[in-house]
């Protein structure tokens, strides 16, 4: 009986061991893939300028800046006149996605809106 409890417990240290350090390759091996995983990133970093069309013709430079500057502060609001676009420009790139996600399809002076970054 104690040869064999001897011989189990031998094949149950081996057994963990080998589990053990399988778990420490696979560790290594994924803080590995996260330290080499690229930056995410898009064509549109940095971009600070927004291009709004679908606007009403009512819609001035004053509600145009009213309706973007929740999201930042704008550094240019320039609406082209009976055209119904326009150019909308933030201090931050982080500000104009913002306000490109919150904005988009929604309504302004009773029209749906397109919001995209400009160029």
């Amino acid at each position: 009986m104690g040869k064999d409890y001897n011989t189990w417990s031998l094949i149950y240290k081996r057994i963990k061991d080998a589990n053990d350090e399988s778990s420490k390759k696979a560790s290594r091996k994924n803080s590995v893939a996260v330290e080499e995983a690229p930056a995410v990133s898009d064509e549109h970093d940095g971009k600070l300028e927004l291009f709004v069309q679908g606007l009403s013709f009512d819609t001035t430079e004053e509600s145009l800046s009213g309706f973007f500057s929740p999201y930042g502060t704008l550094s240019k609001c320039k609406l082209l006149y009976n055209k119904g676009k326009a150019f909308i420009e933030f201090e931050e790139h982080s500000q104009a996605r913002k306000a490109l996600q919150s904005t988009n399809e929604q309504t302004l002076d009773g029209r749906t809106i397109w919001v995209e970054f400009s160029g």
